[in-house]
């Protein structure tokens, strides 16, 4: 079984993913990864080469379980309320990684048989100010980003801008997939330059 993967950390604008990754693993028939990754540099000033503190780096890891466990939990029963005729019910799974967002994520999406990866932006950050540009650089597969606030149930059109590129017949193809499940449309745009 294939699965979708949630990028999250558990912020507010991170919700909206989390909802729109629960959704498409129902209408796809996958089922769901929930992944933290955190990076973890605690040093003692007064060090020289600085320290590593390993109790501090646990107790981390054991607060991101905790809050992704919660989060399971929440996507559980949101998946009894919103289960349609056709639907799936996905089997939901965690990981916690000491890893930045996209360092090692190529060994992440491998061992777990990723289709898809789902994470949420931030309203007040640009494109390249967060994470998002180098998950996608990284990531070899489609990658779903979903500003704050957003219903993918409420979409009922998708578009997608081309450049004729051949690597977007395999991106127009994943969407016209996630398309059919949510019975939307696809408009495929190109703008052509005034050359």
């Amino acid at each position: 079984m294939k699965n979708i993967l949630l990028l999250t950390d558990f912020s507010e604008n991170a919700k909206a993913a989390a909802e729109t990754a629960l959704t498409l693993s129902q209408k796809l028939h996958t089922n769901l990864l929930l992944l933290n990754t955190f990076v973890f540099y605690p040093v003692a000033e007064n060090y020289v080469g600085g320290q590593w503190f390993p109790e501090l780096y646990k107790e981390q890891e054991e607060e991101n379980q905790e809050r992704l466990y919660q989060l399971k939990l929440e996507l559980e029963e949101l998946s009894l309320t919103t289960l349609e005729p056709g639907d799936r019910r996905p089997v939901i799974a965690t990981q916690v990684e000491d890893i930045g967002p996209h360092f090692g994520l190529a060994d992440v999406l491998e061992k777990n048989r990723i289709e898809l990866v789902v994470m949420g932006t931030h309203e007040e950050e640009a494109f390249g100010k967060n994470h998002v540009s180098n998950v996608i650089r990284s990531a070899r597969l489609p990658v779903l980003v979903v500003p704050p606030g957003a219903d993918l149930n409420k979409t009922t059109r998708a578009i997608y801008a081309t450049d004729y590129d051949l690597q977007d017949i395999d991106a127009i193809s994943w969407l016209a997939k996630i398309a059919k499940g949510l019975h939307e449309e696809i408009n495929v745009v190109h703008v052509a330059g005034p050359e």
